[in-house]
């Protein structure tokens, strides 16, 4: 048995163990004669752990959402890729917010339906609130695996009570050469670096926001990319001869500084656009232009999709394309648009 004894100013919780009396301060003061429900819970817990200590079974101690989100944060950077890592962290402490403080076991299908509710009455994508529930599901798997919970509660039937519009909010197309220039023309610093390496590389924002001076080795022409959709590991892409020349006018301070958000270069490069005259324009649609020019100038899908990087079955698809091989294909893109000399 456990038991709550005062000394001093605070209450303490003692027991036996191991034939030696333990004692700790719960920190809760001694304002009156009876111990207040903080410090009883204490010892009930502490009853319930010497319970199953003696019984040889595995205890688990009830924590809260706020401490098991603390706990599942760090194994999941460990665990993750640095993007889905980072987009568990920007979505489920935000979601479990009005439950931080409730102990992970007391949390039920009916916190699920308010935070299902909660995301049908926003106008996020339907796509973005799915991702939501996913990263949520991520972190409540987390807390049945470490038994700080028993119920699957982020299941399938929950997901399909999401509603919302699942048309794309942006639509994807290729710049013109005339768009292309009016948005360049209103960037400068780093995000024009990072838009210009995504022109001429097919560089998502994700990529082009991690490259620095170091990643550019001109004696080859390559740039080192961190592919965030491949878990992080680093991929090797061809130079344009127009990026090339661009590149090397640069100091490193051109590059895009350590730990700034993609949430900001793609902010700079819409508000550019909006600039320009092309309010729906994304940073993602510098990729689709790369892409529909390889394919004017007649260069197969093979080597389309070696050149952008498309993904990791295709990197191993086309493994044998050779590096001059891609070089040369890549080169045989016109620049028609910014830095023309037009």
């Amino acid at each position: 048995m456990a038991s709550l004894i005062r000394r001093g100013e605070y209450w303490h919780l003692g027991w036996m163990q191991d034939g030696k009396w333990r004692q700790v301060s719960t920190k809760f003061r001694a304002d009156g004669k009876n111990p207040p429900i903080e410090a009883l819970e204490l010892r009930l817990r502490k009853e319930k752990e010497m319970a199953c200590l003696t019984a040889g079974l595995e205890y688990v101690k009830p924590i809260t959402i706020k401490e098991a989100l603390a706990e599942w944060s760090e194994i999941d950077k460990q665990t993750c890729s640095f993007g889905t890592w980072s987009n568990h962290q920007s979505y489920v402490p935000k979601r479990l917010e009005p439950f931080k403080d409730k102990l992970v076991f007391q949390f039920n299908e009916a916190d699920v339906q308010q935070l299902v509710a909660s995301l049908n009455s926003e106008s996020t994508s339907y796509a973005t609130k799915r991702v939501m529930f996913a990263s949520c599901s991520s972190f409540w798997k987390f807390c049945m695996g470490k038994g700080y919970a028993k119920t699957p509660l982020f299941v399938l039937s929950m997901m399909k009570k999401i509603s919302g519009d699942r048309n794309a909010r942006f639509e994807k197309r290729a710049l013109t050469p005339d768009e292309e220039e009016r948005i360049f023309s209103g960037l400068s610093g780093w995000p024009l670096t990072c838009s210009m390496i995504a022109l001429w590389t097919g560089a998502r924002v994700s990529e082009a926001i991690r490259v620095r001076f170091s990643d550019v080795d001109f004696m080859v022409g390559e740039i080192r990319f961190k592919e965030k959709k491949l878990g992080g590991r680093a991929i090797v892409k061809q130079m344009h001869p127009t990026l090339m020349a661009f590149l090397r006018n640069l100091s490193i301070d051109d590059y895009p500084p350590e730990h700034i958000r993609e949430a900001i270069l793609s902010s700079k490069f819409q508000r550019a656009a909006i600039k320009a005259g092309v309010p729906n324009a994304t940073f993602h649609w510098l990729r689709h232009t790369l892409a529909s020019r390889l394919f004017e100038e007649g260069i197969s899908e093979r080597d389309a999709a070696a050149i952008l990087g498309h993904t990791q079955a295709v990197h191993k698809a086309y493994a044998h394309a050779s590096r001059e091989r891609l070089k040369n294909k890549l080169s045989l893109v016109k620049n028609v648009g910014f830095l023309s000399g037009k």
